[in-house]
């Protein structure tokens, strides 16, 4: 049962609530007792509703963050839509929960990045994508926490609960190749399981070890291509929905996204980056690409790896930011368009 709800509810720590339940987990008598699953606030499936004042966060996922550029590593990130984009908020806190010890880490949230630009659109009754930072202290560095909670104050008993995402490479793999992200599969009217056939197929010509999609809804023929990739291991399918409580139903949603196109590109901010973060420490390059897209190789070129090991040559060893490879793409659809090939 453990096992079916974590593939139904993927950031739900569940399996660690099973386990520990029992075990004394808070801080002391008083203050900051473990989570209990019946108490935590779900919304439309897959957030945890929190909120401080006349804010509300609709909580998504977190993730372990211990690259060596980022300043003060390592942190925990936590993806959650927020009602407003002002960036002024109250004080926050993030219970951290650890495999070895019962008491949990209290910090503050040092961070609030809004994942969008006012410019883009900006209206009432949304919500807009954030990401949510917390220092881990010095004295657990070097330990990934098993999963986090956010709270009003220090001792506050938290109503979400949040599996820490912290995906190293398996056994003797080693982290290398591309992964591929798309956005969201919402085509449940429409019959597109041979396109989709050769798209998957060009994605693994072109070098990608692995596909990482989230489903919203999909015509039945398409579902049987799906779950061939997936059985094959080529594609990753999580599930997913909007944030502001719109009911999961196929034609309601189709109807949403064609009404209100802002909400609709709000929700897909996440969809990118939680791929992106589910992956930074199992391959070197992520490209964010849509199923009407392909980053085509041109001349002597025949795979991605011709791209980047000729980008390589141009590499600066002072380097010690980010990087990314910008792909300059033509589709029937949109015409010419860029996406963003990130090395992790």
């Amino acid at each position: 049962m453990v096992k079916a709800v974590n593939e139904e509810l993927p950031n739900l720590p569940l399996e660690l609530h099973v386990k520990n339940r029992y075990r004394g987990f808070r801080l002391n008598t008083t203050c900051a007792p473990y989570p209990e699953v019946l108490e935590i606030q779900f919304h439309n499936n897959f957030y945890q509703h929190y909120s401080n004042k006349n804010i509300t966060f609709e909580l998504f996922a977190a993730y372990y963050d211990n690259r060596t550029d980022i300043p003060k590593h390592p942190v925990v990130r936590i993806f959650a839509m927020i009602n407003q984009i002002e960036e002024k908020f109250n004080t926050n806190y993030c219970q951290f929960w650890f495999e070895s010890q019962k008491e949990p880490v209290i910090v503050p949230i040092t961070e609030y990045l809004v994942v969008w630009i006012k410019g883009w659109g900006n209206k009432f009754n949304h919500l807009y994508p954030h990401m949510l930072t917390c220092i881990l202290p010095k004295e657990k560095a070097s330990e990934a926490p098993r999963s986090i909670s956010i709270v009003n104050k220090e001792c506050d008993k938290a109503t979400n609960h949040l599996k820490v995402i912290y995906e190293p490479p398996l056994g003797k793999r080693k982290k290398g190749g591309f992964a591929v992200c798309v956005k969201g599969f919402m085509f449940p009217f429409a019959d597109i399981s041979a396109r989709l056939v050769e798209w998957m197929e060009m994605m693994r010509i072109l070098g990608a070890q692995e596909v990482i999609a989230y489903s919203l809804a999909v015509h039945p023929n398409a579902t049987k291509v799906i779950d061939y990739y997936k059985k094959k291991g080529f594609l990753k399918v999580y599930p997913y929905s909007y944030a502001r409580g719109e009911p999961v139903f196929a034609n309601f949603q189709r109807y949403i996204m064609k009404e209100d196109y802002l909400n609709m590109i709000l929700n897909e901010m996440f969809p990118y980056n939680d791929c992106f973060y589910r992956n930074i420490y199992k391959y070197d390059y992520v490209a964010g690409i849509d199923i009407d897209e392909v980053i085509m190789p041109l001349g002597n070129w025949t795979s991605w790896y011709d791209i980047v090991e000729y980008g390589e040559k141009f590499k600066s060893p002072n380097c010690k930011t980010f990087a990314g490879i910008l792909q300059t793409i033509f589709t029937p659809e949109e015409g010419i368009s860029s996406i963003l090939t990130y090395e992790l």
